[in-house]
């Protein structure tokens, strides 16, 4: 199969969100067509245009390249999902007065938590695990047991070390 077939005539890539037209049946991105009046191919005045699922199977069969740089062997399909639980991810600190950004993987994120925000790092981890089951990724349990000791200005309650804070 020429998997050139199956790339958008504007932007020369495989299509993304394939729209086929109603004019000549040409293969676009969904994004490339969209803006157009008339049609980039056979130039018809009248552009009207249709999800294509059978294109947008075979594109999700396509190997991709995680945007991480993890080398994992991933396709169109699942790439999406794949970068929610990359661990070459990159993590921007939470706290309001950090700036700190493009944290790579999830121990040096919580190494710099523990390091730079240790009496304000309760907040942080919660509001971590709830960004990560909002991705669809709720792990079991954190990998720091922390412990409630005190109220901190910046985040609210504080954690320490070695036992297990109770889970939302």
């Amino acid at each position: 199969m020429d998997l050139s077939l199956l790339n958008c005539p504007v932007c020369f890539e495989p299509a993304t969100n394939p729209r086929e037209t109603n004019c000549c049946n040409q293969v676009f991105c969904s994004a490339c067509i969209q803006p157009l009046q008339s049609c980039p191919f056979c130039r018809a005045s009248r552009l009207t245009h249709h999800e294509n699922t059978v294109v947008t199977r075979i594109l999700n069969t396509l190997p991709a390249t995680c945007p991480f740089e993890c080398q994992a062997a991933v396709t169109r399909g699942n790439l999406e999902a794949h970068t929610k639980i990359c661990e070459q991810r990159l993590f921007d600190c939470p706290a309001p007065t950090c700036g700190t950004l493009a944290i790579k993987s999830r121990v040096q994120f919580l190494g710099h938590l523990v390091s730079h925000h240790a009496d304000d790092v309760e907040s942080a981890v919660r509001q971590f695990y709830e960004t990560e089951q909002r991705s669809n990724n709720p792990m079991s349990e954190p990998p720091i047991p922390m412990l409630p000791i005190r109220r901190s200005p910046l985040f609210g309650v504080g954690w320490s070390p070695n036992v297990r804070p109770p889970m939302p």
